[in-house]
């Protein structure tokens, strides 16, 4: 009877009741949760305080005026990506004016040699 009491008292020390285990388990996943709402009510709290709001205000500023500043960069690229294609669309113009024209003169001279 002695060595079941002493077994006993061995597994008691060593944590080894399964019961036990799942209470501590218990207590600790509570004590997460109930530290992540305490977390959060302050986070929302910090959110929505009037010096949180300015910095709120001072950022959306900043982010439109660079969205501003890259709309302007935009379409200065653009006009110019227009005037090289108007430029493109003039030199092919001027080609094939060229090409017909150097083909009018060559049946010319066919027919002339008729």
């Amino acid at each position: 009877m002695c060595s079941n009491t002493v077994k006993s008292n061995l597994a008691r020390k060593l944590n080894l009741f399964p019961e036990r285990m799942v209470t501590m388990s218990f207590v600790k996943n509570a004590a997460v949760f109930v530290g992540g709402v305490v977390f959060g009510s302050l986070g929302f709290k910090l959110l929505g305080s009037k010096e949180a709001r300015k910095v709120y205000v001072h950022t959306a500023a900043a982010a439109i005026r660079a969205k501003d500043s890259v709309m302007t960069d935009v379409t200065k690229v653009r006009e110019g990506c227009g005037d090289i294609v108007a430029d493109a669309k003039q030199l092919n113009e001027q080609k094939r004016a060229a090409q017909e024209a150097k083909c009018e003169v060559i049946e010319d001279e066919s027919e002339a040699e008729k």
